[in-house]
């Protein structure tokens, strides 16, 4: 776990922009159902098909993980990145969304597996992808939320392999100026997430959707739907 979360941070503090000096904790269990009395409350849907193996508190500073399964280096790495995160982002770490937050989580992930790469693919063929800016938080049916973690984690990786990760260490510092992310990403990459939305689309062979006030004149619940279209 501690080698893990060293490769992680070696990994992340140049795309983030930070070197830690403050302590940084890992609690681990030796099984799921000690952990879980520590877990926030999730709704049973979401229990039963997204069982978390690790979760951080970005306040207290600390990560908890179910130390004995097998994905282990994988959700310490995640995990940890949230931590780091929250450390760049400093004041304005409640204003990072969750497709970028969770993306850079990924992106931070040692041994990622293809589970989110496979939902993306499903959430492209079954036109379930939503537009970014309606993401700031993941919700949804179990499927809605993997289909999020993909999409967020190929987002991350256009815009750190596109342009570079002194790019992203440039928006965790703008953002804790402006407090809102369309501005942050308009000074540092010359586009908003709406522009960054149609940028991955056309990356990846899709149509890109409406503006979001077009959107918005749509009835809402059209416009809160997955909306992907043109799929190449």
């Amino acid at each position: 776990m501690l080698e893990a979360a060293d490769a992680a941070m070696k990994r992340m503090a140049p795309v983030l922009g930070i070197q830690p000096t403050e302590p940084l904790r890992i609690v681990s269990y030796k099984n799921y159902r000690h952990m879980s009395a520590a877990l926030p409350f999730r709704s049973q849907a979401v229990r039963e098909h997204l069982q978390t193996q690790g979760m951080a508190f970005s306040d207290e500073r600390v990560l908890l993980v179910h130390g004995f399964d097998a994905t282990v280096g994988g959700t310490v790495s995640h995990e940890f990145t949230h931590l780091l995160i929250s450390g760049a982002a400093g004041r304005a770490s409640t204003q990072v969304p969750a497709w970028l937050n969770e993306g850079l989580a990924e992106y931070g992930n040692i041994d990622p597996t293809d589970d989110y790469d496979a939902a993306l693919r499903y959430g492209i063929f079954t036109r379930r992808l939503k537009p970014l800016w309606y993401q700031d938080s993941f919700g949804g049916m179990p499927d809605d939320i993997i289909i999020a973690y993909g999409q967020a984690r190929s987002v991350v990786q256009l815009l750190v392999g596109r342009y570079g990760p002194d790019k992203m260490a440039e928006l965790m510092r703008v953002i804790q100026q402006t407090l809102d992310i369309d501005q942050a990403l308009q000074l540092i990459y010359g586009f908003d997430q709406h522009g960054l939305d149609t940028e991955w689309r056309l990356a990846i062979g899709l149509d890109p959707l409406p503006s979001p006030a077009q959107l918005e004149r749509q009835a809402p619940d059209a416009a809160a739907s997955n909306t992907t279209s043109g799929a190449g």
